[in-house]
């Protein structure tokens, strides 16, 4: 008898823990990016619901990215003015629920959490389509995408040009392998924090510190990997130029963290390089792939290059702003390696389908 009241028991509260289903509905998941204007027409309001078992929640505090919070009104109806004239991933998710009700009703835990777990995601980017995909010339198994972001009239696509001087280099082990992951810093005199830092390693050991720091005379090393720290020998210190790019080359050491100066450990050389700055298209796919990508001319054309069986799968392209360091002016038409091209950031757009404008050859 005991087991039967508590079989009961149970079957009553699973019958009260029903399933919910939450949604964050936006009105358009795709915008194309617009030029930028004077008169502000450039920036779009973005329209959204947010529901709960297909009733509107009323009050709940909705997080459009980084941008901003906004709480819905009676109908469970948000909205958010863009800036649509950048690439950007803009993802929306529900910041709190503690004043959220729905039909007049605070939500229970359930409903809370059911509907915490909830994103929607909106993308605004060039569309691309693909005018021409041939088998490649040099080798059977790649094929030569011919495609084209597509632009507001009398607009031009930002493609990659140059931005500043800056400070490139390779990272070595001491048996003279790419060290990848470390992180560079530049610090002066008053050792308080470090004044400039690169991104990570590649998997080549180069890093880069996209700007010299500038009204500074000299600055001091440290190479941080792997909660180790790397420092450049006391009472040596690295001259900054002017008007120019350098080339430092390091060498960590086998035993201890310092990096001797006046050595091998520390080659450095001034460059006739620069950054350049722009946006490159890239390549979404499941596994590590290597392909190409030109730099796009200003009516947004580019060609990638790739694994026939990579572009048969149908992968997702992205659009993302990159710096790169090149000793020669980079052109339109230049082949870039998908190694020097960064994966989307969480705030660029990944996934965009290209459109086949013609058959494949």
């Amino acid at each position: 008898m005991l087991m039967l009241i508590v079989l009961m028991m149970l079957v009553g509260c699973s019958a009260n823990e029903k399933e919910h289903h939450g949604e964050i509905k936006l009105m358009n998941t795709e915008l194309p990016v617009k030029a930028w204007q004077m008169d502000n027409s450039h920036m779009t309001t973005i329209h959204g619901q947010v529901l709960m078992d297909g009733q509107p929640v009323t009050h709940a505090l909705v997080a459009v990215s980084t941008i901003k919070t906004v709480k819905t009104n009676g109908g469970g109806n948000f909205s958010v003015l863009l800036d649509q004239s950048q690439p950007l991933k803009v993802l929306v998710h529900i910041q709190s629920l503690k004043e959220a009700t729905v039909s007049g009703k605070p939500m229970n835990k359930v409903m809370q959490s059911t509907l915490m777990k909830e994103q929607a995601e909106l993308q605004i980017a060039y569309p691309i389509k693909v005018h021409q995909v041939n088998i490649s010339a040099a080798d059977p198994d790649q094929v030569e995408i011919h495609a084209q972001a597509q632009l507001e009239m009398k607009t031009f696509f930002p493609a990659l040009m140059f931005d500043r001087y800056g400070w490139y280099g390779i990272i070595k082990d001491s048996k003279g392998k790419p060290v990848s992951g470390a992180v560079v810093e530049l610090w002066g005199d008053d050792k308080a924090e470090p004044l400039i830092a690169s991104e990570p390693s590649g998997k080549l050991g180069d890093y880069l510190i996209e700007a010299i720091p500038q009204n500074i005379q000299a600055v001091s090393l440290q190479v941080k990997m792997d909660e180790k720290t790397y420092e450049l020998q006391k009472d040596v210190y690295i001259p900054i130029p002017h008007q120019t790019s350098l080339e430092t080359d390091i060498t960590l050491p086998q035993q201890g963290t310092m990096i001797e100066g006046n050595t091998d450990m520390l080659r450095m050389k001034l460059l006739p390089g620069a950054v350049y700055q722009g946006i490159m298209i890239g390549v979404c796919s499941g596994s590590p792939v290597d392909y190409t990508s030109t730099v796009p001319t200003r009516d947004g054309s580019f060609i990638l290059t790739m694994p026939k069986n990579m572009w048969e799968e149908k992968p997702c392209l992205y659009e993302t702003k990159i710096r790169i360091f090149r000793q020669n002016p980079i052109q339109a038409g230049d082949v870039i390696p998908s190694e020097f091209i960064p994966a989307a950031r969480n705030y660029e757009p990944d996934h965009i389908q290209a459109q086949q404008k013609s058959s494949s050859k």
